[in-house]
């Protein structure tokens, strides 16, 4: 019975050595392990069967050691050894098909009498093992390398940003706990007196207290909020900063203190309030032309009245100017206090005013207004100095689309033909404008389905290098006769029957198209119409990734339009940039609020205002704003475009106002694109 379980226990260990995964071995300790004894596992770990290895038949086990790793494994094995203790030791072997693989020996010395008579051990594949930790090894160190670069970059950036900003910490309840050095130096305290006070030790007492009152309900929430805030100095000197605060929160995210990153904007605001006195008529300080065309932008469905004094020119010429002038004053003086409640006033130029309805009041109420104020004017005796003046007026009124276009094609006609009121909405050409409208509706609805609508580029030329920069692209609708016609003529059609995302499209999928294989940048215009429809988004970003064009578009956006809706614009804005698209604000320098609205955008590019250039040459006014316009980018990294350059004139004073670039018939008239593939 005893010899049947040795023999039964020989033939379990037998089949345990057998299925092992690895291979069991006993060697001699010479320079070339020769094997004794190998199981049958060895096949598959080297590729050699027994009869190969045992008393190194064809090669030895120290063969299949790969040469680098021998003199490793030789120095293991031996101090193990001498210390009378078993060896653990990874190294690589090369196999018969030639891989290298990666194996884990365990072993030990057998000794008879002190002597080594023998090597035992046990060697079992670890390739895979392995690859993975060398692969996760080269990952961490790879992070490392990032995390090492990454915090350089921190540093870095902590060191620009304390030169050139002022920066301050304060606690969750306000109280300074860190200013930097450009901080001491603009507020004029020393470090001890500005730590442990509140930041309303700055505070300038003209700060709205909304203000403060929305920073803290943003910052509390734990989003960043952004501003410009009036400060005064230990002297009381007042500067103005575009003032960045962010939430600092710790592991648990929670608010641990506020960090504030301000850049000094005094010279710049200094600036809009100049902007502001151009926007402002010196003699009767009423808004100005230029001011009236900046409301226009922003009302929806605006009324105007134009309307001018009757033979004035008589006035100023038999009882000289200056009475002239008081006589203005004065009449712009009744205008404010007959019109205050519904309407905002402009003086125009010389005798020339124009008063824009305010929405909320019908057009009735407004037309039924001006006929009252001009029976009062014809009843009031004006008295100048020792002078009396009876006047009476001549008006004009419209409500349509191109308002003071057609309000100044009304007053004309009720001059020349001595009418002392015209309403243009309602004259005889109202059934040619609205058949107009329904032609042209039906002509767009067609126009899409028989593609009669191209997209033609304009050049966009480097001031710097003479060269086109870029191309802005612009719809135009192909007559059946082959006539191009302007936007001019059916965009505002297009709002109104609904068709205007169609044109959007167009020229989205024609633009990116063309631009697919080509290196330029180019440019297209989008509405807020466009950029709050989530529809003509979806497609927009679909076309850019399609035809991989997102690294060179350039977004252009009505000014007036993003003021209207900043904050979805600026969500627009940084989710383009995401993208890699740039940002150009279009029809800028006619506005009082935009500076501040830009400092808080990030945009590339800034296309001033083509009623600004195309008399920038012999306007004075024109001029000093597009200096500041020009000032105010270059301090932001912002480049600036003229549009409307229609001559050499303009052109060269557009360089010397250091523009980075111009637009316009002069440097390019917009072309099909069917003209550049014939060159291509």
């Amino acid at each position: 019975m005893a010899q049947e379980f040795d023999f039964l226990k020989k033939e379990y260990l037998l089949s345990l050595i057998h299925h092992l995964p690895g291979m069991l071995y006993r060697c001699k300790n010479d320079n070339f392990w020769t094997m004794e004894v190998i199981s049958d596992g060895c096949e598959d770990l080297t590729g050699f069967s027994k009869k190969d290895l045992v008393n190194n038949a064809t090669l030895s086990y120290m063969d299949l050691i790969v040469l680098e790793d021998r003199k490793k494994v030789d120095m293991i094995v031996d101090e193990a050894i001498q210390e009378n203790i078993p060896w653990k030791v990874e190294y690589r072997i090369t196999a018969k098909n030639g891989n290298i693989k990666w194996v884990w020996e365990q072993g030990l010395a057998i000794k008879e009498n002190g002597k080594v008579i023998a090597l035992e051990g046990f060697v079992t594949d670890i390739t895979k093992n392995k690859q993975k930790e060398i692969k996760l090894n080269k990952t961490l160190s790879q992070r490392n390398k990032e995390l090492l670069i990454n915090v350089t970059l921190l540093n870095e950036y902590k060191k620009a940003v304390d030169k050139s900003s002022i920066v301050s910490k304060t606690s969750k309840e306000g109280i300074i706990t860190y200013v930097n050095d450009e901080f001491i130096k603009i507020s004029k305290y020393s470090k001890d007196e500005l730590i442990g006070s509140p930041h309303s030790i700055i505070r300038h007492p003209d700060n709205s207290k909304e203000i403060f009152k929305d920073m803290w309900k943003t910052i509390l929430k734990k989003k960043i909020w952004k501003g410009v805030i009036k400060n005064q100095n230990k002297e009381k000197e007042e500067y103005y900063v575009a003032t960045t605060i962010i939430p600092m929160l710790n592991e648990n995210n929670e608010i641990n203190e506020f960090m504030s990153i301000r850049s000094n904007v005094t010279d710049l605001i200094n600036k809009e309030k100049k902007i502001q006195q151009q926007t402002t008529d010196p003699l009767t300080k009423l808004p100005n032309r230029l001011k009236l065309f900046e409301e226009l932008k922003n009302e929806n469905n605006p009324a105007l009245c134009l309307f001018d004094i009757n033979r004035f020119k008589e006035i100023n010429e038999c009882y000289d100017y200056s009475i002239g002038d008081k006589l203005l004053i004065e009449v712009s003086t009744i205008i404010k206090n007959e019109f205050k409640d519904i309407s905002k006033i402009f003086r125009i130029n010389a005798d020339k005013f124009a008063i824009l309805k305010i929405n909320h009041f019908s057009d009735d109420i407004f037309i039924e207004k001006i006929k009252e104020f001009n029976k009062k004017i014809k009843k009031q005796t004006f008295k100048v100095e020792e002078y009396s003046f009876n006047i009476s007026l001549t008006c004009a009124i419209s409500n349509s689309t191109n308002v003071y276009l057609h309000s100044e094609t009304a007053l004309e006609y009720a001059k020349s033909n001595d009418i002392e009121y015209v309403y243009y909405d309602r004259c005889q050409n109202l059934k040619e404008r609205h058949y107009s409208n329904l032609l042209w509706t039906k002509k767009l609805r067609e126009g899409f389905f028989e593609e009669r609508f191209d997209i033609f580029l304009q050049p966009i030329i480097s001031n710097n290098t003479k060269e086109t920069s870029k191309y802005e692209c612009l719809i135009r609708y192909i007559e059946p006769n082959g006539e191009i016609v302007s936007p001019y003529h059916f965009l505002e059609v297009a709002k109104k029957s609904r068709l205007y995302s169609n044109i959007t499209k167009v020229v989205i999928d024609k633009a990116c198209k063309f631009f697919e294989n080509r290196s330029d940048e180019f440019s297209i215009n989008l509405t807020i119409e466009d950029i709050l429809n989530p529809e003509t988004m979806h497609y927009f970003i679909d076309k850019i990734l399609k035809y991989k064009v997102a690294n060179r578009i350039v977004l252009e956006i009505v000014e007036s339009e993003g003021i209207e809706n900043f904050d979805e614009v600026s969500s627009f804005i940084e989710n383009m940039k995401r993208h890699g698209c740039k940002i150009a604000i279009d029809d800028f320098g006619t506005g009082y609020s935009n500076f501040e609205y830009l400092m808080r955008l990030n945009v590339d590019f800034i296309k001033i205002d083509g009623s600004l250039i195309k008399n920038i040459n012999n306007d004075k006014n024109a001029q000093t704003v597009a200096e500041i316009v020009v000032d105010f980018a270059k301090k932001l990294g912002i480049k600036t475009i003229a549009e409307y350059v229609h001559n050499e004139v303009v052109h060269q004073k557009v360089k010397e106002l250091n523009i980075d670039y111009s637009q316009g018939y002069h440097l390019g008239e917009p072309k099909s694109v069917k003209s550049f593939k014939e060159k291509d």
